[in-house]
């Protein structure tokens, strides 16, 4: 599964619904092999909105998300900017959940709201969008890279479970398998080309080398 937290302040609703809709509707494409889950403050009832649940499980459900997404249209709510400095801490520890996205609708107020996140900038960078399209395709190509992973995982175990998920993951999703292969190829003629220079190379001249030394004492070159 693959799960999305996000945070927004009441008037960006209709952004998240827009967002949400689209993303949940790859469920019904991927034929099980992944399941997105979507949350947001909505999911824990109207007692979400207290410190309580705010601290325990709300917190909890967000540090525990693999993204953790924020779309801001006008102003930031209390609650939204708890939020982010809850992930940000995170991040400062380099912890490996939840990844920030942020996204910034372009709009009177996107100037000021670009110079509240630049004050982050060691630890994200945002998206200034015009409608939720650029919103998914961000976080579609954001999804394509862990189905990536996923697939060069599966070609590496070498057994016979990861031979059927990579098998059903290559039919699904033909186009990030291709570039796996693609990258696969290039690498290795990569290395053959490295290996080729090294054949070619003179040793007389790696040892008149001023940066290399031939010692008597041992064999090789330190």
């Amino acid at each position: 599964k693959i799960t999305f937290f996000f945070c927004y302040a009441e008037d960006a609703r209709v952004e998240v619904n827009q967002v949400t809709n689209s993303v949940l509707s790859l469920n019904d494409e991927w034929e099980g092999l992944y399941r997105i889950i979507v949350k947001d403050w909505h999911s824990f009832g109207t007692q979400s909105k207290t410190d309580g649940v705010q601290e325990v499980v709300y917190n909890d459900a967000i540090v525990k998300s693999d993204f953790a997404v924020f779309i801001i249209n006008k102003q930031f709510g209390e609650k939204t900017i708890e939020e982010f400095h809850l992930v940000i801490e995170r991040l400062k520890r380099r912890c490996l959940k939840p990844k920030i996205c942020v996204f910034i609708k372009n709009n009177d107020y996107v100037n000021t709201n670009k110079i509240w996140f630049n004050d982050y900038s060691k630890y994200l960078t945002y998206l200034v969008f015009d409608n939720t399209i650029e919103i998914y395709e961000d976080i579609r190509k954001k999804i394509d890279q862990i189905i990536k992973r996923d697939m060069i995982i599966a070609i590496k175990s070498h057994n016979h479970y990861s031979s059927l998920r990579l098998q059903k993951l290559s039919t699904l999703f033909p186009n990030i398998y291709a570039e796996i292969l693609t990258e696969q190829k290039t690498h290795k003629a990569f290395e053959l080309i490295k290996i080729e220079e090294l054949r070619h190379l003179n040793v007389d001249s790696l040892k008149s080398s001023p940066k290399l030394k031939i010692s008597r004492t041992n064999k090789g070159i330190r």
